[in-house]
């Protein structure tokens, strides 16, 4: 299970292009334990099997994680929106 866990986390967020930047030469558990917490990556390091309420625990991180990043998403399209704008208002005043 940790190693279904650990490809998991490899194919999605450490396969993004902003990784190498992000987290320089950081191990996967290093990794994990950013996203996830310290008592996670913890748990992943020093077990081979995964209890039901660990399993849980993770996929509850990871849809906090995924929540997080939309919100933050969404936020960033409006400012991006907002900013155009106001480089159109400015435009339109400097005309």
């Amino acid at each position: 299970m940790v190693e279904r866990i650990e490809n998991a986390f490899q194919e999605t967020l450490l396969d993004t292009n902003h990784y190498a930047d992000e987290y320089n030469d950081a191990s996967i558990y290093e990794t994990i334990a950013a996203e996830f917490g310290p008592a996670i990556a913890h748990v992943l390091r020093q077990n081979t099997h995964i209890s039901p309420d660990l399993q849980t625990t993770i996929l509850d991180a990871a849809k906090q994680a995924y929540r997080e990043r939309k919100a933050f998403s969404m936020w960033l399209d409006r400012e991006a929106t907002s900013l155009a704008e106001t480089a159109e208002q400015l435009c339109e005043i400097d005309a």
